[in-house]
């Protein structure tokens, strides 16, 4: 994901998004990437 077009926020921001696919564990890896762009910035 481009941080690019992110803005760039003072703090840190929580996106909680819960994706529940049936037989996948990818939404655990969607929600390590989305709380990495909250460090990060």
């Amino acid at each position: 994901m481009p941080q690019t077009m992110l803005p760039h926020i003072s703090g840190c921001v929580n996106f909680h998004f819960h994706i529940y696919t049936s037989g996948y564990d990818n939404s655990v890896e969607l929600e390590i990437s989305l709380a990495s762009v909250c460090l990060i910035n």
